[in-house]
């Protein structure tokens, strides 16, 4: 048994942007066509937005570039647009993994009395000492669904096409497309005249508001999964401040179109956290068992789930006479399993998210998620 957590209301979520943005007009800007100077994807994180970002330098992709091949994040192409295709890719950095310890380069050093097997020992590790490093990062072409893309300039805007009065944003500033088509998902713009640097209601995305006049676009009530999705702005309504000359940029910033990949929709479920093992515990010890208590199960989605699909369901073997449990989140993303008194003890739990479970944009899991843990006796 379950019951539903709070509905959120994303149109909230969205209408802060405008009270965290700024439209007043510059009467010292220079004259002349705005310059789009960089476009952003930025994806959410724990620690707050990272930015994919293409500015006019930016290069289409080498040859060979796909999801999870080899790169170099320090390339002139760490950030590029696909040639066919025209969807952007970035170079992930690995994981930072322990150094292997080097080779020596000198075997006749330890070889003791055979000198020939030194001197063949050194050209053996010479060679391996030349042999050049794995690849130190990884294609990714495609990106959350719940990414904002920002658009920055070099002089503010002719506000009057970007006001929004009292509404959260405006509908009209770009127009978006999906393939597969995505019926029903909206771009909504905010626009920033002077930049953000001092946002209250999203603090982390200051420092990338505060580059300059900025527009930035969210989905409504989310970007769908599993899409191309392609954004180009209305060059009616990005305008100078004369209100008739439309802004410009160069190379991969000519137009003001973005296309990417939307990452599909998943869910991860993860099992209440077991005891610390005790400090004396051989290596080889096994993993205690969580605790019959009220330590929550999680659930973290890619995209923001639809509160009113959400049917967890928790079974346990042998059966729980009477076991209720709660289902909560904040943000949609996030969403917690919580007994109402303890897990049942000495039991094998089941936590099952089921594949017709979808987000604000319609999509379907597809597949179940689950997670079985055993508890440990009362």
């Amino acid at each position: 048994m379950k019951r539903p957590f709070p509905r959120y209301e994303v149109l909230g979520l969205t209408a802060a942007l405008a009270l965290a943005s700024s439209c007043s007009p510059n009467n010292s800007v220079k004259p002349g066509a705005p310059v789009l100077t960089e476009l952003s994807v930025l994806e959410p994180g724990a620690y707050g937005p990272t930015a994919t970002t293409v500015t006019a330098s930016t290069l289409t992709c080498p040859a060979g570039t796909g999801e999870g091949g080899p790169c170099d994040p320090a390339a002139t192409t760490a950030v590029c647009e696909a040639v066919i295709t025209n969807n952007l890719c970035r170079c992930l950095a690995a994981p930072a993994t322990v150094a292997a310890p080097l080779a020596l380069t000198d075997a006749g050093a330890d070889a003791g009395a055979d000198a020939g097997a030194a001197s063949d020992g050194g050209a053996d590790a010479g060679v391996d000492a030349a042999t050049p490093p794995p690849a130190a990062g990884k294609w990714s072409c495609s990106f959350a669904p719940t990414s904002m893309v920002l658009y920055v300039f070099d002089r503010v805007l002719d506000t009057a096409p970007l006001d929004p009065g009292d509404a959260a944003g405006l509908m009209t500033l770009a127009t978006s497309t999906f393939v597969p088509p995505a019926p029903g998902i909206a771009l909504l713009g905010d626009y920033a005249s002077n930049g953000s640097p001092n946002e209250v209601i999203f603090p982390l995305l200051g420092d990338f508001r505060s580059a300059g006049p900025n527009i930035l676009f969210t989905g409504l009530p989310t970007l769908p999964t599993s899409r191309t999705v392609t954004i180009a702005l209305d060059k009616t309504k990005v305008l100078a401040k004369d209100g008739r000359t439309p802004f410009t940029g160069s190379n991969l910033l000519m137009d003001g179109i973005i296309s990417f990949i939307t990452q599909p929709f998943i869910a991860i479920v993860a099992a209440p956290p077991a005891p610390a093992a005790p400090a004396d515990a051989g290596a080889d010890a096994a993993a205690p068992n969580p605790l019959p208590d009220m330590t929550p199960a999680t659930i973290t989605f890619s995209n923001t789930v639809d509160p009113t699909a959400l049917a967890v369901t928790v079974t346990a073997v042998p059966p729980a006479t009477g076991f209720l449990f709660d289902v909560a989140s904040t943000d949609g993303l996030n969403v917690t399993v919580t007994p109402r008194t303890t897990w049942p003890a000495s039991s094998m739990i089941t936590i099952t998210v089921p594949a017709t479970t979808t987000d604000l944009a319609g999509d379907a899991l597809g597949t179940a998620a689950t997670a079985t843990f055993a508890t440990s006796a009362m």
